[in-house]
């Protein structure tokens, strides 16, 4: 069942997906948001795990992205293209095997005052249960080594980053399934949250964008430079 309305109907066999609607869909929709429940179900039957979750590439390597709902995913994952950052995914990111980042569709749907700041952002109308202005990706590798993951959190004062711990990463991750089932595998979401996470928590005002990304990408490299990576406690 969609929250939108209507059913799909998977067939595991013949690797296949019926969407029944009660009116019909463009391939704008099609494309984003309705193949995610086909895809994160596809990617559970396969054993991977499919989180609600962007993901961009740096120094050839992935990181997921988390946040709460109006938590700033999408814009800051709209900031890192307009840097020239691979971006993978905005709303699905599949993990296989805990080690490799698997792309998504080459878009990423914003509201209406975010893409007032974003040039190139295209008007949908309404699709789903919002009006959706969409931007173009770049293409970017099919599978990607997986890094670690980046929790967005608002707050006060200058953009900071700090590690997360094991229990913060395993609640943060449980949170953000896709699907509200056990991954086939039990230990996959464990090693799922095995990798570093680092938290950036900054302002919600757009004057806090550039300057929370720079600090972001500082620290994902400077982690990327030391025998240990970033420093987790556990």
């Amino acid at each position: 069942m969609l929250d939108s309305g209507g059913v799909i109907a998977l067939d595991r066999r013949e690797a296949t997906a019926v969407y029944m609607l009660p009116h019909p869909v463009g391939a704008d929709a099609l494309v984003h948001p309705y193949l995610v429940p086909a895809a994160a179900v596809a990617a559970h039957w396969r054993g991977d795990v499919c989180f609600h979750a962007g993901g961009f590439v740096l120094d050839g390597r992935a990181w997921g992205v988390l946040a709460p709902k109006d938590g700033g995913k999408t814009t800051l994952l709209a900031g890192l293209a307009g840097r020239g950052v691979p971006v993978l995914a905005d709303d699905a990111l599949v993990l296989r095997a805990a080690d490799t980042a698997l792309a998504g569709p080459r878009c990423l749907d914003l509201r209406k005052g975010a893409a007032e700041r974003f040039a190139g952002a295209t008007p949908l109308g309404m699709i789903g249960d919002r009006e959706r202005w969409r931007l173009a990706l770049a293409p970017a590798p099919a599978e990607t080594p997986f890094a670690g993951w980046v929790a967005l959190g608002w707050g006060d004062g200058p953009p900071r980053t700090e590690p997360v711990a094991l229990a913060g990463r395993l609640r943060a991750l449980t949170a953000s399934l896709t699907l509200r089932t056990p991954p086939r595998h039990p230990q996959a979401l464990l090693d799922a949250a095995t990798p570093a996470m680092v938290r950036l928590t900054r302002e919600a005002d757009w004057s806090a964008l550039e300057p929370g990304l720079d600090v972001l990408l500082d620290a994902l490299r400077a982690a990327g430079r030391q025998p240990g990576g970033l420093q987790q406690g556990e």
